[in-house]
């Protein structure tokens, strides 16, 4: 007998997604879809409770965490679909990244994988490969973050900080300061 296969998930840019911390919850939203295996994600700072996600104003929250992840946790059901909410999509900054070598044709990459410029020395320290991260490493980030999570886990990497850092380097904007 054949086994049947969960019908996959239907995934909107847009999608607010719970996952449990404690008695309370973490909010993720998806930003874009690059293609049809992973999913760019943000994290926000704060911890929900469930009043909290009752007056929900995402346009007022901090965002923690950007990065780019699979489905896994939409697809069995640890990320809880609560609400879409696109209102504040157009203030999401995209990071830069790096993809190379300096003076071997190295270049820096906007998030939708345009070639920008070639890559300098400086810029080269400063940027990031684009990687993609599992989902459940999200989670722990976000509870590393809060204190939640003895284990020492390393978070920088997805810090949304760092979107806004490789906009400064590659834009020239404030300092270029080691990320």
């Amino acid at each position: 007998m054949a086994r049947k296969r969960k019908p996959e998930p239907i995934i909107n840019i847009g999608d607010i997604y719970k996952f449990p911390v404690n008695e309370n919850w973490g909010l993720i939203q998806i930003v874009n879809l690059p293609d049809e295996y992973t999913l760019t994600i943000i994290v926000f700072e704060k911890i929900f409770s469930d009043n909290d996600i009752k007056a929900l104003d995402l346009k007022k929250e901090k965002i923690l965490l950007f990065g780019t992840t699979f489905d896994s946790r939409i697809y069995n059901d640890l990320w809880v679909k609560i609400a879409n909410y696109t209102k504040n999509l157009n203030e999401i900054k995209y990071p830069y990244y790096k993809i190379g070598l300096p003076n071997e044709g190295g270049v820096i990459l906007d998030y939708f994988e345009n070639d920008i410029r070639p890559i300098n020395e400086n810029e080269f320290k400063l940027l990031q490969y684009r990687n993609i991260t599992d989902p459940l490493p999200f989670e722990e980030m976000f509870k590393k973050y809060h204190g939640l999570l003895d284990e020492p886990y390393e978070y920088n990497k997805n810090l949304y900080s760092y979107a806004l850092k490789s906009i400064e380097i590659v834009e020239g904007k404030k300092n270029t300061e080691k990320i």
